[in-house]
């Protein structure tokens, strides 16, 4: 497994030192995860809610488990899959297919693979030269890529090196996922690790994420419903003390302040602008750069609708942004059982009351009848740079 030892580090931290992480979701339980096998015990991590997890949560509906955020494990997940193997979280094989929606018709049907390779191929040639170029786009420094070339748009990035087959084998799988319409002004960047890590077979947790999360975080300290209201860090940054983290139980209101020797934050970057008292030029600059989408993860049980499992994508609705609303997939989590998870973009005119109709519509275009939802959530979903 690869990742960089934070006790070798330039600036290594003590051992002993007392480590806040604000934050209990993926980034904050593999960060107290490998903190911990480094030797670092005396790690608390702060949750605003009550589970751990955040977006990569399991909602539990008769005793099956929903993910509902991440789902996939991409091929090149090596991590992810290192983890799964040590923690005995067994992975199975993801199948997906496509639908037009218009003529309630599988366009593609128990596909293992993402990408669209049929439109690869004619260009595979043109494709692997290139790719030599951004074979370590998911490693730290992003390989040999220029940063005029990792922030240029995904359009431009692919006209440039006349690539832009790639949108036609790609954008289905990276809109359909969250990561947003290739006609967004996104950073190549993040459409091009997008690919890297989800070339070949995909897998999923049989029963959801929950359990391999709670595994990684069994024995943590981690304080629920406790959300960070400031950090002060002025008797840090000038060597007199430890820095001060104040929390508001969601529960009963009440305050309490803790002292770390070090703060890792774990959260949307944006967020940390309402809690940091003194944040520096620099990072106002930065955290009022980074930008989210709304997206919604509903889960409903519905008549009528194949019960086979695996994911259904949408190519109409992840084709164009103007129908931003409309479900762009949905997934099958057990064999047999008419509960599905459904996925759709929502916008500052179209919020939660749209999405939902729109799904309704959706779900009578596809030929089925919806019983009853059992979870309606909105994300600010992929946290990323807009600089």
């Amino acid at each position: 497994m690869s990742y960089t030892s934070i006790s070798h580090s330039s600036q290594p931290i003590p051992k002993n030192s007392h480590i806040g992480i604000i934050g209990a979701g993926p980034a904050g339980i593999s960060i107290a995860h490998f903190l911990r096998k480094e030797g670092y015990n005396n790690l608390t991590l702060l949750e605003s809610s009550s589970h751990i997890a955040g977006k990569s949560a399991t909602f539990f509906h008769e005793n099956r488990g929903y993910d509902v955020g991440a789902l996939m494990v991409g091929h090149n997940y090596t991590n992810v899959k290192s983890l799964a193997s040590e923690l005995d979280c067994p992975l199975e094989t993801f199948t997906g297919r496509s639908l037009d929606i218009e003529n309630n018709n599988i366009l593609v049907n128990d596909t293992n693979k993402i990408g669209i390779y049929s439109k690869l191929l004619p260009n595979i040639s043109h494709y692997l030269e290139e790719k030599q170029s951004f074979l370590d786009i998911s490693c730290p420094g992003h390989g040999q890529l220029s940063e005029r070339e990792l922030y240029a748009p995904i359009t431009q990035f692919l006209k440039d090196r006349n690539m832009s087959y790639l949108k036609d084998a790609w954008s289905l799988a990276y809109t359909s996922a969250g990561y947003g319409y290739i006609q967004d002004d996104i950073p190549a960047a993040y459409f091009l690790k997008f690919i890297e890590n989800s070339e070949n077979t995909i897998s999923y947790f049989k029963n959801g994420f929950q359990d391999f999360w709670s595994k990684m975080s069994k024995n943590l300290n981690v304080i629920y419903n406790s959300k960070v209201i400031s950090i002060d860090r002025s008797l840090k940054q000038k060597n007199l003390g430890p820095i001060l983290v104040t929390t508001k139980n969601a529960l009963n209101n009440f305050e309490q302040t803790l002292a770390f020797d070090n703060i890792i934050i774990a959260t949307n970057p944006r967020q940390t602008e309402q809690f940091i008292t003194t944040p520096s030029p620099l990072e106002s600059h930065l955290f009022s750069q980074v930008v989210t989408f709304d997206f919604y993860t509903i889960i409903a049980t519905v008549k009528n609708l194949s019960t086979k499992v695996g994911m259904t994508t949408i190519p109409k609705y992840c084709s164009d942004k103007r129908y931003v609303g409309h479900t762009t997939a949905y997934y099958c989590a057990h064999e047999g059982v008419p509960t599905y998870i459904f996925y759709a973009y929502g916008n500052k005119d179209i919020g939660p009351e749209q999405v939902t109709e729109l799904l309704k519509q959706d779900i009578i275009s596809m030929g089925g009848e919806l019983e009853e939802i059992h979870y309606n959530q909105r994300w600010d979903f992929f946290p990323h740079g807009n600089y």
